[in-house]
């Protein structure tokens, strides 16, 4: 009790040993600090230094620093991940991912590099240039005769910008593409961090004729009621419940139970993470829309991919009649 005020406290410890850890004082004070950062993050009592989160701060801190390279020497590159229609086996569309190859670290994985982007105040500048490079490849493409609808991820902090609709549409009139041609797709935290803005923001997308996809669907937290209120076109079921599809009955029964609740509400259901023929079996069984995975193809660059479509609409053409879809690529 402080004047009245009923004041609740919590202890975090930081501890370093000398000389194995450090040998200056220095040295010392800056590694405790960082572990006592650690600790209270972590909500711990107390944590002891570690060498190797150390490491990973560095790295941490050597990512961050190389952002505006990454932008300005084209260290960043695009892939390609086909989306196939679940009942014909065509090529319905791709995802977009973005993969990063720096000088020093080799293969920086995407879930580690977002991540950092957000933190950082980045997220934004790369996310413009995602927008840029996939308009651009799409105009492309369709400029050669072949269509192909592209899907981009959006962040939380994207979706609340208020200049991202604008920004698109600008976009689409400088290379002469259509919104038609493209899939935003953005989870369900991202909806659920500002409903009102992101409704806003989506709404806007939508006029423009872009398909509106909620990614992630069933690992965050959004009821049915926002669910029916969302200016959504389809929702996409996390990987998480369909990379073991035909080994888990459970699994299974979401899988199931989303589709069908997907369909009350007039949406489309696309399923990532379709690792094997009969997981791809049991979506068409139960009227899945869509199916995405290592199954049909991983993420190809642009040329690759392609290639690959070339080569599976050729083999699916050979096929169909039998109602197979075999693994290509």
């Amino acid at each position: 009790q402080i004047q009245g005020w009923q004041v609740t406290s919590r202890f975090a410890g930081a501890v370093v040993a000398y000389p194995q850890d450090a040998d200056d004082i220095d040295l010392l004070v800056h590694r405790a600090r960082a572990t006592l950062d650690r600790a209270v993050l972590q909500k711990a009592s107390a944590l002891t230094y570690l060498a190797e989160e150390e490491e990973t701060r560095h790295r941490q801190l050597k990512i961050i620093a190389s952002f505006e390279a990454a932008l300005s020497e084209d260290q960043f590159h695009l892939c390609f991940q086909p989306k196939i229609t679940v009942q014909d086996g065509g090529v319905a569309e791709a995802e977009v991912l973005l993969r990063w190859i720096h000088p020093e670290l080799g293969f920086i994985p995407p879930d580690e590099f977002i991540l950092l982007a957000e933190r950082s105040g980045n997220m934004q500048r790369i996310t413009a240039w995602v927008l840029a490079q996939t308009v651009q490849q799409a105009a492309a493409w369709a400029a050669h005769g072949f269509n192909i609808k592209l899907a981009v991820n959006i962040s939380a902090h994207d979706l609340m910008s208020l200049s991202l609709p604008a920004q698109i549409l600008q976009l689409l009139k400088e290379h002469g593409a259509t919104g038609e041609m493209f899939t935003i797709e953005v989870t369900e935290s991202a909806v659920l961090e500002d409903e009102k803005r992101a409704i806003e923001a989506l709404v806007r997308l939508k006029r423009m004729g872009i398909t509106l996809s909620i990614d992630d669907f069933g690992t965050g937290f959004s009821s049915l009621a926002q669910l029916k209120n969302l200016p959504v076109d389809e929702l996409k079921i996390d990987k998480a419940f369909v990379l073991e599809l035909d080994q888990s009955p459970d699994d299974l029964q979401i899988v199931r139970s989303t589709i069908d609740l997907g369909h009350n509400l007039g949406l489309r259901i696309v399923a990532e993470g379709v690792e094997n023929q009969r997981s791809f079996e049991l979506l068409r069984k139960y009227g899945c829309d869509k199916a995405q995975g290592y199954h049909f193809a991983k993420p190809l660059p642009a040329l690759e991919f392609e290639q690959w479509c070339t080569s599976f609409n050729s083999m699916n053409n050979a096929t169909v009649e039998s109602g197979q879809l075999k693994k290509h690529g």
